[in-house]
């Protein structure tokens, strides 16, 4: 990594090697006396550094230093987590310097670094096989929507911020679960007794997802799925999609050796006789419940997929 060609600095010091400049100050990959690896930011004149972010994973600090300036730094504090905090430093630059202000630039910081302890909470230390297809399978729903409407708002796609399902629009009544399959398996996983019960039409669409061979020719990557949704919406919603993107788990370029083939969606009509466990099914004292779906017993509830209205979601 880019801190071990680092210099280790005297007691109370912190080596800099500048990563970017802005027009209101540098960013800059930092090391401290105890070896603690981050990023600082050494800010152009008087500003207000204080920023919300704290988290038992990383250390969020201000100073004054002599012949430099007001710094802020962000150190990683749990050697559990140092792999992926060299990737949470990328990512924390790639959007922060993205900014025109010191203000602008702190509030995209705190916003990441609240993701990103979140994220850590949860053990995260890059997405499976599984979650990398279950999010294309997610994202290419959002695409379709955005290309039948580009107009929606990019919050229908309420999955990542904790939703029981992954599209949903209150405005319109509908909501979407999406499951990623493999072609060779009718068995999706349904995470909670939540996820297939809703108060107005809810749909059920898998979206075969399967890793790709050396010579399949139509291959693509999650990388290339999020760049044609951020091509559609151009600069409407970008702030919203990144976070959204985030919370996913979805981190740029680290997944872009991960090459799949997808075929045709299906889509299914959760009615009331839809083989399923609600919450309204079982017992008060059971708090949660997973269980497996066999689809190749579901054929009579299919729908054609326009039957969703997915334009106006």
């Amino acid at each position: 990594m880019i801190w071990d060609d680092m210099t280790l600095p005297n007691r109370d010091q912190i080596f800099l090697k500048l990563a970017h400049t802005t027009s209101y100050g540098n960013w800059s990959w930092a090391k401290d006396s105890d070896g603690r690896a981050g990023i600082a930011l050494e800010v152009i004149g008087k500003a207000d550094l204080g920023i919300a972010s704290q988290s038992k994973y990383f250390e969020v600090t201000t100073k004054n230093i002599p012949l430099i300036g007001n710094v802020l730094t962000v150190f990683c504090t749990s050697s559990e987590f140092f792999e992926i905090f060299y990737v949470l430093c990328n990512d924390l630059l790639s959007y922060s310097i993205k900014a025109s202000t010191v203000k602008e630039a702190l509030t995209l910081l705190s916003n990441r670094l609240d993701i990103w302890s979140k994220l850590f909470s949860k053990g995260f230390k890059g997405l499976s096989i599984d979650q990398i297809r279950g999010l294309i399978a997610e994202l290419l729903i959002l695409k379709k929507i955005l290309n039948k409407n580009k107009f929606a708002n990019i919050n229908i796609w309420t999955g990542p911020l904790g939703a029981a399902q992954d599209f949903t629009n209150k405005t319109s009544n509908v909501a979407v679960e999406v499951k990623a399959v493999s072609k060779e398996k009718s068995l999706v996983k349904i995470s909670s007794i939540d996820q297939l019960e809703y108060s107005g039409n809810l749909f059920l669409v898998t979206i075969p997802v399967i890793s790709a061979k050396i010579n399949d020719n139509e291959k693509l990557n999650i990388d290339l799925i999020v760049k044609e949704i951020k091509e559609i919406i151009g600069d409407r919603f970008n702030n919203e999609l990144n976070t959204l993107l985030l919370n996913s788990g979805y981190i740029e370029d680290l997944y872009r050796d991960y090459y799949f083939v997808v075929d045709q969606p299906i889509c299914y009509e959760v009615v009331a006789n839809f083989p399923k466990i609600t919450r309204s099914m079982v017992p008060i004292e059971i708090h949660a419940a997973k269980y497996e779906l066999n689809l190749e017993f579901c054929s009579g509830f299919e729908v054609g997929f326009d039957i969703i209205g997915i334009d106006s979601l």
